[in-house]
């Protein structure tokens, strides 16, 4: 009897247990959900207390206003502020180089470069330095333009100098949309600036690989900028930063739609803080003026003017060219905002190649992450405390970069990797020499980009026709009223206000939400049910990823089928041979510029045969370096201490290290053999000489093992010093100058080994296809 009521029971079990499973799954979606409604409710408060208190910077930094620019004449809505230390942190070193942030105003508020301990603020002030941050507010003020911010900026720049003279040059980052600004200010005030960095900045707008960025279409699919100027008229004469936002969710619909709430949904024990801390962000929204977001589209968007010269700013022309302060670029293969292309063919727009850089003694830096996306590049912990915070601690070595284009690798330190005695660091940099020719294969070459000259040229025309007979009508019945209504009503504001006490339907959702966390439940992770919702979770973003693969290659198709018509240029009047042949010219070295490098040159005749022995190591160690061209940060790091170990750091600033270097490799390029033969000249006696080339040997074993191209190197400077390159005659631990250029003791440093690291004269690395 027992075992046939066990038999009979057996087939029960399954079903008991599934029935368990499902009850425990179903309990906590419920309790998911309510936790998931609550927090969308508690968004919605955080964005109606965030409109109230006047939508100030999401900093998690306290600071103090040094400069309002609203006070200025004329005003603009910006402001300078003077980030303090948080508790903890030590004060910082008024004559350490300071920092200086602009984050972008492109529909969000000002902060992202700060909303974290680990930011881009964050990092800097962990290291002492200064940090300002440029900031602005939600309203801008009556008849403000692009020129009164330009203005409004180098005053800031001009105070930041004021209060830190006897600092290096401010380090500026640019963020994003913040990025063309930054360079603008940069041409135009080359003096206030130390090095730049342009992180996630769009500076080539037409720029990218077919089939893969889709975002330079939307804007050119309806006639051009003329949509910019309607959609200021129906704000009454101010835009509204949410369109700019709404476009960016447009491009990723299952991250908007989806992936974002599930997230947060699946997470919902977890992700509360996380989620709410951003959208206080996202959600900020701040407007422009009409004539702004008109300057900006037509100049830049459409126009895609900066790169090419032909930007005035009160009067005066924006020339890239006149940048003196290296320019580091920081892109992502993960960016479909600002994709490589976007941000680096701007170089191949101002140089035909490496040499016309050179003789302009510019220096550009790039770096090309290869996976995160573009918010990630300013707000991701982790890109903060590696790759910012490796910018941040090598800008004295960029500073001094000789004039070119370099790569940036960054590699993680390993314990037998040479050079780093003394050292917790967890990263090295070096910067490797590129050609024009890797910036244009990071895409498939430019053709796709012609047809936006016609673009250009529609767009102009139809926004003469809207200024003309449109805009007074649309204004006529525009109001701030009306403008009001209308921005309440964008979906970016109209969802946060619905889901938010303001809505009496959702009075009981916060002591509902209470009462689950007192009775939380979770599903166990081995849960069926579970594991078919992750199943859901996957085909709803492939569904979504479909749509959009669709709908981007209809935006493409549609574009070329317009704007690759020969029709459509025929009577519109176009002529893009002659277009494009006048923006290329424009590129092309002035008769000025050539004037002025002839004048460098003669000027630069009379320096071969003088100068100190410190000099002359230096033409000697650039020399050597000039094979390859690869730069390493621990050679470098090197010197520094070297020259803090002899008390040169009093003496010589790093100014007068940057102006030497980059005289001495002038002169090297100029004329190899004779800057060579020239040497002796400086480095007057056997010691001096024994004791230069043996430092040289050991700062280039800091990096690895010196190859075969560099060891050939040394062998014709020892032959030009009359020296025995193979045996030295003094230690190179020796070799080190003092303050009056003779040579005394220094501690010995770590050599490298053949198996320690990879030789520093790498080859270029092959980039991947876009």
């Amino acid at each position: 009897m027992s075992t046939e009521t066990s038999a009979a029971t057996l087939p029960v079990l399954p079903w008991i247990a599934s029935s368990a499973a499902a009850a425990e799954y179903w309990l906590d979606a419920w309790q998911r959900s309510i936790l998931f409604w609550d927090i969308l409710r508690e968004r919605g408060n955080q964005y109606i207390e965030h409109e109230q208190s006047g939508k100030p910077p999401v900093l998690v930094f306290d600071f103090q206003i040094v400069l309002d620019a609203r006070r200025f004449d004329p005003p603009a809505n910006y402001a300078l502020a003077a980030i303090e230390p948080p508790a903890g942190c030590a004060p910082t070193d008024p004559g350490k180089r300071p920092f200086v942030v602009i984050d972008p105003r492109a529909g969000h508020g000002p902060g992202i470069g700060g909303f974290k301990m680990d930011s881009e603020i964050g990092i800097a002030l962990k290291a002492g330095h200064p940090c300002y941050f440029v900031m602005f507010f939600p309203q801008p003020v009556p008849g403000q333009t692009i020129e009164c911010v330009t203005r409004a900026e180098r005053i800031f720049l001009e105070k930041i100098n004021e209060r830190h003279p006897n600092a290096s040059k401010p380090f500026v980052i640019g963020n994003c949309q913040g990025g063309w600004a930054l360079m603008i200010l940069a041409a135009l005030a080359p003096q206030s600036v130390g090095p730049i960095l342009l992180a996630g900045s769009p500076i080539s707008y037409w720029a990218g690989v077919e089939g893969k960025h889709p975002m330079r279409y939307t804007g050119v699919l309806l006639g051009g900028t003329w949509t910019a100027s309607l959609a200021g008229d129906l704000g009454n004469g101010r835009f509204d930063g949410a369109n700019l936002v709404n476009n960016f969710e447009k491009l990723d619909p299952a991250n908007t739609y989806w992936s974002k709430l599930y997230g947060l949904y699946a997470g919902v024990d977890t992700e509360r803080e996380r989620y709410l801390e951003f959208e206080r962000w996202w959600g900020g929204h701040f407007l422009l003026n009409k004539a702004e977001m008109e300057w900006i589209s037509q100049n830049l968007f459409v126009g895609n003017r900066l790169s090419a010269g032909e930007i005035r700013i009160d009067g005066a022309a924006v020339n890239l060219r006149n940048i003196r302060s290296p320019i580091v670029v920081f892109a992502s293969w993960g960016d479909n905002i600002t994709p490589p292309q976007q941000a680096l063919y701007w170089i191949p727009d101002l140089y035909d190649s490496v040499q016309e850089i050179q003789d302009n003694e510019q220096t550009i830096v790039y770096f090309l992450h290869e996976q995160i996306g573009h918010l990630g590049i300013f707000v991701s912990a982790g890109v903060a405390n590696r790759e910012h915070a490796e910018f941040a601690s090598a800008l004295d070595l960029i500073d001094v970069l000789p004039p070119g284009l370099y790569e940036a690798i960054i590699r993680d330190t390993t314990p037998d990797m040479p050079g780093l005695v003394g050292s917790d660091d967890r990263h090295v940099i070096r910067f490797e020499p590129r050609d024009i020719a890797d910036i244009l294969a990071l895409g498939h070459g430019r053709e796709s980009e012609r047809p936006f000259e016609l673009v250009r040229h529609v767009s102009r025309r139809n926004q003469a026709v809207y200024d003309k007979y449109v805009s007074p009508v649309v204004q006529m019945f525009s109001s701030e009223l009306t403008a009001i209504s209308l921005r309440n009503l964008n979906p970016a504001r109209y969802d946060r206000l619905l889901l938010s006490d303001s809505n009496p339907l959702l009075k009981a959702m916060k002591p509902l939400a209470q009462l689950v966390r007192a009775n939380r439940k979770p599903v166990s992770a081995d849960n069926p049910l579970l594991a078919l919702e992750h199943q859901a979770d996957e085909a709803i973003r492939k569904g979504w990823d479909s749509y959009r693969d669709a709908r981007d290659a209809i935006y493409e198709r549609t574009f070329k089928a317009i704007y690759e018509s020969p029709l459509l240029a025929a009577m519109t009047g176009f002529k893009p041979e002659l277009d494009m042949a006048r923006r290329a010219h424009a590129n092309n070295h002035s008769a000025a510029q050539e004037e002025i490098l002839r004048a460098r040159r003669a000027e630069h005749e009379t320096w071969f045969d003088h100068g100190s022995p410190e000099t002359g190591f230096l033409r000697l160690l650039i020399f050597v370096a000039a094979g390859n061209g690869v730069v390493d940060e621990r050679p470098f790091n090197g010197i520094r201490r070297v020259m803090l170990e002899s008390g040169l750091d009093h003496t010589v600033s790093l100014q007068q290290l940057k102006e030497t270097a980059r005289q001495q490799t002038f002169l090297v390029r100029m004329d190899e053999q004779r800057a060579l033969s020239s040497l002796t000249k400086l480095l007057t006696t056997k010691e001096e000489r024994e004791r230069a080339l043996n430092l040289a040997r050991e700062l280039l074993a800091m990096s690895g093992p010196i190859s075969a191209e560099k060891e050939g190197r040394l062998q014709r400077v020892a032959d030009a010093l009359g020296l025995d390159a193979t045996a030295p005659k003094a230690d190179a631990s020796a070799a080190k100058p003092s303050a009056g250029g003779k040579p005394k003791a220094k501690p010995q440093a770590k050599r490298a080994s053949a198996s320690a690291a990879p030789a520093n004269d790498k080859p270029p690395r092959k980039r991947k296809p876009a």
